[in-house]
């Protein structure tokens, strides 16, 4: 079990029209990018599944993944907020 206090972090998503939040570790810092900042997902070889990543920008010397929250989510779990969304 999950132990939240003050210090858990929240990330508010809208999702298809629906505010969630979701739990994370942690978040070291909230930029702004512009659509023209951020280029094509490389393609990756192996076993790695970039179905979620949409797009990467470099940020002064930092690379930042953009990753689609809808393709994280299980088609169960966007499934539920669409349940949610209608009560």
């Amino acid at each position: 079990a999950a132990d939240y206090n003050d210090f858990t972090v929240v990330i508010v998503l809208n999702v298809n029209g629906t505010e969630i939040g979701a739990v994370v570790d942690g978040v070291s810092d909230v930029v702004a990018l512009t659509e023209s900042s951020i280029k094509a997902a490389p393609q990756f070889q192996g076993h790695v599944d970039s179905s979620f990543i949409t797009g990467i920008a470099k940020l002064d010397d930092r690379m930042l993944v953009i990753m689609d929250i809808r393709s994280l989510m299980s088609s169960e779990e966007m499934g539920m907020l669409l349940k949610v969304a209608k009560t």
